[in-house]
């Protein structure tokens, strides 16, 4: 997946829904456990979560920084 911030703006000066810092998932399994890594730490193992918290709870927005990007590898535990 990849992740991408067009601009950066001060906390507080933009309406709620358009600064969102979390990043819910769609159209995993609830009940799998998930393997989440940024693809330039591939070397290091991924955090892993499962399914539910990932669609539900989300996780925090990876990318810090105007006009920056980051790709992340969200794969099923074990494959």
């Amino acid at each position: 997946m990849m992740c991408y911030n067009m601009a950066e703006y001060l906390p507080g000066s933009q309406y709620g829904s358009r600064s969102a810092n979390t990043l819910k998932l769609k159209g995993l399994k609830a009940d799998e456990s998930y393997s989440v890594q940024n693809i330039e730490d591939r070397n290091k193992p991924g955090t892993t979560y499962k399914g539910d918290y990932l669609m539900n709870i989300g996780i925090a927005w990876p990318v810090k920084g105007a006009n920056k990007g980051q790709i992340l590898l969200v794969n099923p535990k074990g494959k």
